[in-house]
């Protein structure tokens, strides 16, 4: 692998006495950033092979054993006790992280405001983080991890420090949220620096949010863009679910939906809106799906009074049976999201969504399962491609930006800062699922509640069920296969040499 190497002044270790402006170390700054530069992509393009040769960046055993570990000692999730994390990159190799909550590092903001990291989550890195060269890339490079797609991040919240050092206990959600909290403090006292922390933003509790939620789900339900997602859902699910179809809907799984319990401006109907958004389609597809049963049943009575050998017995018998009320079709609902807190999950279960713990979310996606994202800050479709094929996805439409693409894949000559790019872009990966095995259905326009850069699109497996590709073998599986055929096959075709 190649080694890390340190940013060092390639013109000595002491400035040059004549010198003020700092222009040779400048330029010293932007020369070792390109050789970093040249350096991830050497790496970069190990990794595009082990991908395009089809080594898959999630799979269901990495993400189960990492799920597992941070269960196995308590206090590691909620952020009060940390732990050594392993985890496997694309080439096989494992590498030890440890969480690090409780950490603290400073901002640019202010000197008085600092971030401190709070509980550990599950980072995942796309193939376009894992080969990007702009420079958010280059000040996170490190060789040592250059194949690992899942790593170990933190939530953070950005607090206050007076002027004895002592970080506050409250935290706010962002730097500009206490920045400007502080701000107002400062206006309304003679002094600039406030002796004491801001109080935390007020957040909604499980009485008030469940009337929140009722409310919004009431306008969500009456509101034109549900009824077209009705209508959509009919057209589109029905021929796959009526009897003998190619697929049948059991739960729904839905990602960064986010907490419906922040009073921002506005408050938080977007976030309520999706979850509402959620039971509108488990009603849908299970009144779809007991219709389905039936059409199943009745068309069962039917073929069986057609009988010529039925006998009056059996005819009786059927006849009793159509007389019994079908049990009611029932959809398991699931929701995955860091952000949720305690009201949110009281609230939810009360409407029948079960939160589940990062990974368990995706670990829970078959292809029994409607998954809904919209502009998550995860790669919920990079994942979701690589372990499962599911019965359909409401996500943001794919779109083939073509040229505009190719410019971005394309190295730069120039040092910009991209941010990471986008945090679930749709890899040529994702677009051959789609292309291969889905229906595109337009989902109504609603940029408030379900506004991202491409727009939403309903996704319905078309194809039989099939499952992701199997990782091509490795040197050593390989070898082992060999040896096993051969043998096998000198056991059962070779004879033996009579002397």
């Amino acid at each position: 692998m190649v080694p890390d190497v340190p940013v060092t002044n390639t013109k000595g270790n002491k400035k040059d006495a004549g010198s003020s402006d700092g222009s040779d170390s400048e330029v010293d700054e932007f020369a070792e950033l390109k050789q970093r530069r040249a350096e991830m992509a050497a790496m970069a393009n190990r990794v595009l092979a082990l991908y395009e040769a089809g080594v898959p960046l999630f799979t269901r055993e990495a993400l189960r054993q990492l799920g597992l570990q941070l269960d196995h000692h308590s206090g590691v999730r909620s952020g009060e006790k940390n732990a050594a994390i392993t985890v496997s990159g694309m080439d096989g190799r494992r590498v030890r992280l440890t969480t690090q909550s409780g950490a603290v590092s400073a901002t640019a903001v202010h000197p008085d405001i600092v971030l401190v990291n709070v509980k550990p989550q599950i980072d995942y890195w796309n193939i376009e983080k894992l080969t990007g060269n702009a420079l958010w890339h280059i000040r996170r490079y490190d060789p040592a991890r250059a194949f690992l797609p899942v790593r170990i991040s933190h939530t953070q919240e950005a607090r206050y420090r007076d002027a004895n050092g002592t970080i506050s206990s409250n935290g706010s959600s962002s730097v500009a949220e206490l920045a400007s909290d502080l701000a107002s403090m400062s206006l309304s006292s003679s002094n600039p620096a406030p002796a004491t922390a801001p109080p935390p933003r007020a957040r909604l509790n499980v009485d008030e949010l469940k009337v929140s939620f009722q409310q919004q789900r009431e306008e969500w339900e009456a509101s034109e863009a549900c009824h077209q997602l009705r209508e959509t859902l009919f057209a589109s699910m029905a021929p796959q679910l009526v009897p003998r179809g190619q697929a049948t809907v059991r739960k729904i799984v839905a990602f960064a939906c986010s907490s419906m319990t922040e009073e921002r401006e506005g408050g938080s109907a977007r976030h309520t809106v999706q979850h509402a958004m959620v039971l509108t389609v488990r009603d849908v597809l299970e009144q779809i799906q007991a219709g389905a049963a039936d059409d199943t049943e009745a068309q069962l009575d039917t073929d069986s009074e057609s009988d010529s050998g039925a006998d009056d017995e059996t005819l009786a018998t059927k006849e009793s049976t159509k007389t019994k009320t079908p049990q009611p079709f029932t959809i398991d609902c699931f929701a995955q999201d860091p952000a949720y807190d305690a009201a949110d999950r009281a609230v939810l279960a009360m409407e029948g969504i079960s939160v589940l713990e990062d990974p368990y979310g995706f670990l829970a996606v078959d292809e029994t399962t409607v998954v809904i994202s919209v502009a998550p800050s995860v790669p919920v479709r990079q994942i979701v491609t690589d372990i499962a094929r599911p019965a359909a996805m409401i996500w943001g439409r794919i779109v083939d930006k073509g040229a505009a693409a190719a410019a971005r894949a394309r190295p730069s000559s120039v040092l910009v800062d991209d941010m990471g790019g986008y945090s679930d872009p749709a890899s040529s990966r994702v677009k051959q699922m789609i292309e291969a095995d889905y229906a595109e259905f337009d989902f109504p326009r609603d940029p408030h509640n379900f506004g991202t850069v491409d727009g939403v699109a309903l996704y319905v497996r078309t194809s039989l069920m099939v499952r992701p590709p199997s990782p091509p073998m490795t040197d050593d599986q390989a070898s082992w296969s060999a040896s096993l055929f051969q043998r096998l096959h000198r056991t059962l075709l070779c004879q033996p040499t009579s002397t």
